[in-house]
């Protein structure tokens, strides 16, 4: 076990191999994300489209890859969110737009939910029969969506009750949602077929007519769709982080091999900041439930008085407060049960205050303006090293995840030798 370790907090995520926890240095410019918005509905409506353009590319590449159930399975978890999400900025981009100063107190009132955004709108392109057909759908929306977070971390039981081993047919799901959003993109530019030409707009009406104006539409089978299943824990999380992952990687990717590919460079940094939060989550989670006292014993032997061994932290999107607490101690546990350099840890906490400074409550890279409407200030972001410091940083509890399996394997074969039966499987 001793030597894996150097694999897991590994801390060189620049080109030259130096050591680096900074996202401000070392990259091309061309990388650097710069906050140049005209107004706060231009940016709501610029992060409203790069998220439906990085859906699109996402739903492009689970068609293209449709015979894999790994990425038919995980990888529409974050495309459906960023659907979603996309149609919520773009109807408070009208809003604003509409409303100015009034729109901060009609965001707090709707939250987050579409049907009421939708009804705080004087509409002056769609015709009442459209209208209506938009109402219809973002009220089925809301009724099992109504925080926008259904697709952010594992499904809630109400969820999972009535979904769990049914498929999605994620094209046909794509082709409703872009039917609403160019009608909306159409009331905020008052420009036609900017989004969708109009062939296209037949053949997504004509997949409405036949399919339902329905926000799940379900296939017949699971070949090359989406099966809502998740592993037997008491937080699922497994598909959303490997989900979340690979359309990580496909952005980052593609942002690479694209020289105007900066019109996703939001979500791709929600995805990696998103994936740091759930991997922190998950690892907590089963990590506590197995060693708790032992780790609040090992944390107030070594004076972090921070430390809290209850749930609470399931509801904390900062991850350098409870989150970041509640994994160092559990990865000092680790350290110390295999032997492993408790100073690489150290640096782990570095990293992790580093995308703190980038976006401290997952907000910056959902909404580009806080609960008053006043625009975020950012620092210096280099997406490149950004994403790969996340990534690093994700695989961490991740990687440590697998040692812990190990050491329950080591605990089964023990048990199995000292009492020659299966080694006590009810442990876990």
């Amino acid at each position: 076990m001793n030597s894996c370790f150097d694999d897991i907090l590994l801390d060189k995520i620049s080109a030259d191999g130096e050591v680096t926890t900074c996202v401000g240095v070392g990259s091309s410019p061309k990388f650097r994300f710069v906050f140049t918005f005209s107004s706060v509905d231009n940016a709501l409506y610029e992060y409203s489209k790069q998220y439906y353009n990085a859906a699109k590319l996402i739903v492009g590449m689970i068609v293209e890859q449709s015979r894999r159930h790994e990425v038919t399975d995980q990888c529409p978890i974050g495309m459906l969110y960023f659907l979603r999400h996309s149609v919520e900025l773009m109807l408070k981009a009208i809003i604003f737009k509409q409303a100015k100063s009034r729109a901060s107190q009609l965001f707090s009132d709707c939250k987050h939910e579409l049907t009421r955004l939708k009804n705080n709108i004087n509409f002056q392109t769609l015709d009442k029969a459209e209208l209506a057909k938009m109402t219809s759908y973002f009220s089925e929306i809301d009724t099992i969506d109504p925080a926008g977070d259904l697709f952010r971390y594992p499904f809630n039981e109400d969820f999972l009750r009535t979904y769990h081993n049914r498929f999605f047919d994620i094209y046909d799901m794509f082709c409703l949602y872009s039917l609403y959003f160019e009608d909306l993109n159409y009331e905020y530019t008052g420009k036609p077929y900017e989004i969708l030409d109009l062939e296209t707009i037949k053949q997504m009406n004509d997949i409405r007519e036949k399919r339902g104006n329905l926000f799940i539409i379900e296939a017949t089978h699971g070949m090359g769709y989406f099966m809502i299943w998740e592993p037997n824990y008491d937080y699922p999380s497994y598909n959303q982080i490997e989900g979340y992952g690979k359309i990580g990687k496909y952005l980052y990717n593609h942002m690479l091999s694209d020289q105007n590919a900066m019109d996703i460079c939001v979500p791709l940094m929600f995805t990696y900041r998103h994936l740091v939060e759930i991997s922190m989550k998950n690892f907590i989670y089963h990590i506590l439930d197995h060693f708790r006292d032992k780790i609040e014993s090992l944390a107030q032997k070594n004076g972090d008085s921070n430390f809290k061994s209850f749930r609470s932290y399931m509801r904390c999107h900062e991850i350098h407060k409870k989150l970041l607490d509640n994994v160092e101690a559990s990865l000092r546990y680790l350290a110390t049960e295999f032997n492993w350099p408790q100073e690489r840890i150290n640096t782990y906490r570095l990293q992790i205050e580093e995308i703190k400074m980038c976006d401290k409550n997952s907000e910056k890279f959902r909404y580009p303006i806080d609960k008053s409407c006043s625009f975020f200030e950012y620092p210096t972001i280099y997406v490149d090293s950004f994403c790969k410091l996340c990534e690093q940083c994700a695989e961490i509890p991740d990687n440590c995840s697998y040692a812990f399996e190990d050491m329950k394997d080591w605990y089964y074969d023990m048990i199995a030798d000292c009492y020659g039966n299966d080694g006590g499987s009810d442990w876990c």
